[in-house]
């Protein structure tokens, strides 16, 4: 199993409430970004530790199935609950994603 952590992002269409866009990246800056489920399983297999910003409350929803056959003893870090502390001025901001640029874009996980 991998010591490190693995943060992940799911891009879902508001419409039909399917993922059209997985995000990772490894602590080694290994990245993926598809749409397909298997190979975001494939993605996270082993891993020790998972990271994402509202995952608890929203990614968890789309990834169970594949974090629990992939990585079931996986520790999760939801960046949420972090913010407060790191942004005590703004506790409940939104995370800005740089390479949007226009408002009509997609969003890139």
């Amino acid at each position: 199993m991998s010591r490190g952590i693995l943060f992940f992002d799911t891009e879902v269409s508001p419409k039909d409430k399917r993922v059209y866009d997985y995000g990772a990246v490894k602590d080694d800056g290994t990245e993926l970004r598809s749409s397909s489920s298997a190979d975001f399983g494939a993605f996270i297999h082993g891993a020790s530790w998972l990271g994402g910003h509202n995952i608890l409350d929203f990614d968890l929803r789309y990834t169970e199935d594949q974090i629990r056959t992939e990585c079931p003893e996986a520790g999760l870090i939801d960046t949420l609950y972090l913010s407060p502390l790191l942004f005590p001025e703004r506790p409940y901001h939104h995370l800005i994603k740089d390479d949007r640029l226009q408002n009509d874009e997609l969003n890139n996980p």
